[in-house]
């Protein structure tokens, strides 16, 4: 999730007024804790915020779970240009009806470059993560997923000139740590596809540091309408040019597939505005085994011991950069 996020929950009109640190791809920021739309009227025995955060972080979950398997589905008979012009054209039609509400003036930017940059760079992670799913089990794809905190610190580092302390020293060594558990070199031949989401990660994180630069200036749904638009003009004529007619079951899967790539960043949101990082990013981490899960259910997928190591120690150290920037928050605003 990028830091759309952060604004998302700043900019609400539902904004009650108690303050609350978050984290959005490693970088904490006080915000005011809210609820995106009218709340949800619930009876007093699931008011806890930490039981809201847990409902809508399983929205989250199974918005994520959904999308993959509906990229598995799919890969057999559609090619991923044709998914991802046909998710974009979805994602195009649901978040013009959400501007029609809050207005248009808002996609006004002084940054066309960057967006354009960003949606590339999106658009690559998306075709390499898809790719990854039609090749390799789907734990391993989500696993692998968890490196891409270690490449935002190297590419804001380098972008944006963040300092690297020691605490985001450790995220990296303990990142390639679980990135090479994964991997295995010398005690196995790494299937090709395992690097092809690793590149996706990669991508994945340059896209979130363009976010942070972005979002200062500029709407969330300003930066989801671009993204949407220039990946749909990108692919638009070499999709054509593969075109395959689907049936209605495929119709539905790419439907599906565009619908809860939006609700994945809605529910996010909304587990933020009720608990901070520390809360909601373990509850993030039950993606691996649900993905294990269903890829046996599914698949007859087998998990990977190593695989499950490889995540948690990379895992343990986003927890621990998390950690350490919200103690930092803490001490600047005492």
């Amino acid at each position: 999730m990028s830091l759309i996020i952060k604004r998302l929950l700043n900019n609400s009109r539902h904004a009650c007024g108690i303050p609350r640190l978050v984290e959005y791809n490693g970088q904490l920021a006080k915000h005011d804790s809210c609820i995106l739309l009218k709340p949800i009227i619930l009876s007093t025995a699931i008011r806890s915020p930490v039981i809201l955060a847990a409902f809508w972080m399983l929205g989250t979950l199974s918005s994520l779970l959904i999308l993959a398997i509906a990229a598995r589905e799919l890969s057999a008979t559609i090619s991923t240009l044709q998914m991802i012009t046909v998710r974009n054209a979805v994602g195009f039609v649901l978040i013009c009806g959400l501007l029609q509400g809050s207005g248009w003036k808002q996609l006004k930017t002084g940054q066309p470059g960057t967006h354009l940059v960003r949606s590339i760079s999106h658009l690559i992670a998306q075709y390499a993560w898809i790719l990854g799913l039609a090749s390799i089990p789907m734990a391993e794809v989500f696993a692998l997923e968890f490196s891409g905190p270690v490449w935002s610190v190297v590419i804001a580092s380098v972008l944006l000139g963040e300092k690297i302390n020691r605490f985001r020293v450790l995220t990296l060594v303990l990142g390639i740590i679980g990135v090479l558990t994964i991997l295995r070199p010398g005690f196995r031949n790494p299937d090709p596809a395992m690097f092809i989401v690793i590149f996706s990660a990669v991508c994945f994180a340059l896209a979130n540091v363009l976010t942070k630069k972005l979002v200062v200036n500029n709407s969330p749904l300003s930066i989801i309408f671009y993204v949407t638009v220039i990946q749909f003009m990108i692919t638009l004529i070499p999709t054509l040019a593969i075109w395959v007619v689907p049936d209605t079951r495929e119709w539905l899967w790419m439907v599906v597939m565009g619908v809860v790539a939006i609700t994945a960043h809605y529910c996010f949101a909304r587990a933020f505005s009720y608990a901070d990082a520390m809360v909601v990013i373990p509850m993030d981490f039950l993606r691996l085994p649900l993905a294990g899960i269903m890829g046996w259910l599914l698949y007859q997928e087998s998990l990977d011991v190593f695989v499950i190591l490889g995540a948690l120690i990379m895992f343990s150290g986003n927890l621990i950069g998390i950690n350490a920037e919200k103690r930092r928050l803490n001490t600047n605003i005492e």
